[in-house]
């Protein structure tokens, strides 16, 4: 992913992005090599500024990351979340994953390095989340696995046009568990 020039912003529905993000999921090699259980949590009114193709993409390497680093986990699900406090919005990707040593994890929260030699995802998440304005936090997950949590300034929606947002107006709480490939 490269981008040439500054996308231009507009209120995007996060819970809108994290859908459409989890379906095409689907379509990677990660998703069909490794099955993972994706648990989906979404509250209503998550409206963002934002590019939603970047911010789906900035959610697909984060899932493509934890499928990989969960291979073996059949235990917990990848989870992903959106919640809004006060004027915020947090999107939330937990894994379940192997605990990494401390070495590993500093990588991760060091700029443009990753735990995969061959690694380039997590440098576009931050580009990502650095061009969005949101700010990205690391965390151990217990027992194991890792936690990338964003904090976005929340969009007022009555300053917001629906038609332009990409958001639906019928959307819900969500808690879908998607099954792995396998299972299905």
């Amino acid at each position: 992913y490269a981008r040439e020039k500054k996308s231009a912003h507009k209120p995007v529905d996060l819970t809108a992005v994290v859908t459409a993000a989890a379906e095409n999921f689907r379509h990677y090699e990660e998703y069909r090599k490794y099955s993972p259980e994706l648990l989906i949590s979404a509250v209503p009114g998550a409206l963002v500024s934002g590019d939603p193709l970047e911010l789906e993409i900035l959610l697909i390497n984060l899932m493509k990351n934890a499928a990989r680093a969960m291979k073996s986990e059949t235990r917990r699900p990848l989870q992903v979340s959106v919640r809004t406090v006060d004027q915020y919005v947090f999107l939330t990707v937990e894994d379940a994953g192997p605990k990494l040593d401390d070495k590993d994890f500093r990588r991760l929260t060091e700029a443009s390095d990753s735990t995969d030699p061959a690694g380039l995802g997590l440098g576009i998440v931050r580009g990502i989340a650095d061009a969005h304005g949101a700010l990205m936090t690391v965390k151990h997950a217990e027992p194991h696995g890792v936690i990338f949590e964003f904090r976005f300034d929340r969009v007022n929606e009555t300053s917001t046009d629906s038609s332009d947002s990409g958001s639906q107006n019928n959307t819900t709480t969500t808690s879908d568990i998607h099954k792995g490939a396998a299972d299905e």
